[in-house]
C-alpha cells in the first residue's frame, strides 16, 4: 500500500501553488523568454523565512526535460505574490541547442574516461556511478551547459581522484567529447557581505565561477498579471 505523509502532501502542494504564481511572473519576463524556444523550470528548493516573512524559491531552467547548467532564479513570495525576485537565465540561444540525447547514459563511461585521462588515473576500475563501500562513488547528471552562445548537451562528473584524494568537477560535451568545464572541488569560499543586499543572498548549487546577480525588487503592483 503507497502512503503519502501529510508533510509531503504540503511540500507538493506548495511547490504546485508555486509553479503557477512563478510562471505567471515569468510570463512578463524579458530576460526569460528572449531566448527563443519553448522553455520550463522546476522549483527546486523552497525554504520559509521567519524573518522575511515569506518564502524563498529557487527555481532551475529545464529544456527538453534537462537542466541547464546555472540558469534559474531566486524569489522571495510573500502572500501568493512575488515580492522579490533574483534572475541568472542565460543568455545562450536555446534554438541552437544540440539534442543527441540518444544513448546518453551507455556513453557516460566513455566520457568519464576522458576526465580520469586529463587527470592521469588510469585505474577506471575503481571508481562506481552506484553506491559502493569498496569503489569510489561518481555523481553525474546530464546537462546542457552555455558555451559560445549555444546550450551544449553535456554530462557532469563529481569526484574524488583516488591518486590526490582531491575533489574534482568536470563538464563534458556529450558530441565533441570536449572538456567544457574543469573545477576543483577542494577550494576555499570567501563572500564579501557588504557587497549584496542580504535579504537574497544566495550560493546557487552549481555555481562556481563568484558570478554576481543583479537584485530585482518587485511592487506589489508589478506582482499581478491579467
Amino acid at each position: 500500500m503507497f502512503c503519502v505523509s501529510a508533510g509531503l502532501l504540503s511540500s507538493l502542494a506548495f511547490s504546485q501553488n508555486y509553479n503557477a504564481i512563478i510562471a505567471d511572473y515569468l510570463s512578463s519576463s524579458a530576460s526569460f523568454r528572449k531566448n527563443g524556444s519553448t522553455k520550463s523550470f522546476v522549483v527546486k528548493n523552497v525554504d520559509e523565512s521567519n524573518s522575511l516573512k515569506g518564502d524563498l524559491v529557487y527555481i532551475e531552467e529545464t529544456l527538453n526535460g534537462i537542466p541547464i547548467y546555472n540558469s534559474g532564479a531566486n524569489f522571495l513570495i510573500k502572500k501568493n505574490k512575488v515580492s522579490y525576485a533574483k534572475e541568472y537565465f542565460t543568455p545562450a540561444s536555446h534554438t541552437s541547442a544540440s539534442k543527441k540525447v540518444k544513448s546518453i547514459n551507455e556513453n557516460s563511461l566513455d566520457l568519464f574516461d576522458i576526465a580520469l585521462t586529463d587527470l592521469g588515473t588510469v585505474n577506471g576500475d575503481a571508481y562506481s556511478f552506484e553506491k559502493s563501500k569498496s569503489k569510489v562513488s561518481v555523481n553525474s547528471k546530464t546537462i546542457y551547459y552555455p558555451k559560445n552562445n549555444e546550450l551544449r548537451l553535456a554530462k557532469v562528473f563529481d569526484f574524488e581522484d583516488i591518486n590526490t584524494h582531491l575533489g574534482w568537477h568536470y563538464i563534458i560535451d556529450v558530441e565533441t567529447k570536449k572538456i567544457l568545464s574543469k573545477q576543483s572541488l577542494t577550494v576555499s569560499c570567501q563572500v564579501d557581505h557588504g557587497a549584496y543586499d542580504p535579504i537574497l543572498v544566495d550560493i546557487k548549487p552549481e555555481s562556481k565561477t563568484g558570478f554576481k546577480p543583479k537584485f530585482v525588487e518587485v511592487s506589489s503592483a508589478d506582482s499581478s498579471y491579467d
